[in-house]
């Protein structure tokens, strides 16, 4: 079974999140209704079960339960070459960085500690390191509320500023 990249996208004015295969139409949808929508994460799946577990886990949700009686989806090589047809020739965006990515989670999901975001943002065993000055900084731009003593039994966690 062939597996497909999958993105969140998350718009902040419209507190909406999409996910899904990447296709172009999808592309173009987004591009003309949601302009300011960011990607938070992407992940590769090889089916459509398979892909909203993985979106329920980065988004702190809990287990993915399918509907009953709707079939899963497993992707088809057709539809694997659609895709990398299309990933050859999408347009770049510009990158998303790591400060937007922890925005738009903290967003989605308050109260997360550097830890969580970084497991969020990096998978399993993520780099916590590597959001501990992103997340400073966003607290110093007034991005980002901070929360707690920075102590193991009274970890920094963050929400919205706004």
């Amino acid at each position: 079974m062939p597996d497909l990249l999958h993105e969140y996208w998350y718009e902040d004015e419209q507190a909406m999140g999409a996910f899904g295969p990447v296709r172009e139409r999808e592309d173009r949808r987004r591009a003309a209704s949601e302009p300011k929508a960011r990607l938070v994460f992407s992940l590769w799946a090889a089916s459509f079960n398979q892909a909203l577990q993985g979106r329920n886990e980065r988004l702190g949700y809990g287990e993915y339960v399918p509907v009953e009686g709707v079939p899963d989806h497993f992707y088809s090589e057709a539809e694997r070459a659609e895709q990398d047809a299309y990933l050859r020739v999408r347009p770049r965006r510009m990158p998303v960085t790591v400060g937007e990515r922890i925005e738009a989670l903290v967003t989605r999901i308050t109260g997360l500690t550097e830890a969580q975001i970084a497991e969020h943002l990096f998978g399993a065993g993520g780099y916590q390191q590597r959001v501990n000055s992103v997340c400073r900084r966003l607290v110093k731009e007034d991005r980002l509320k901070r929360l707690g003593k920075g102590y193991q039994s009274d970890p920094y966690t963050y929400y919205v500023a706004k």
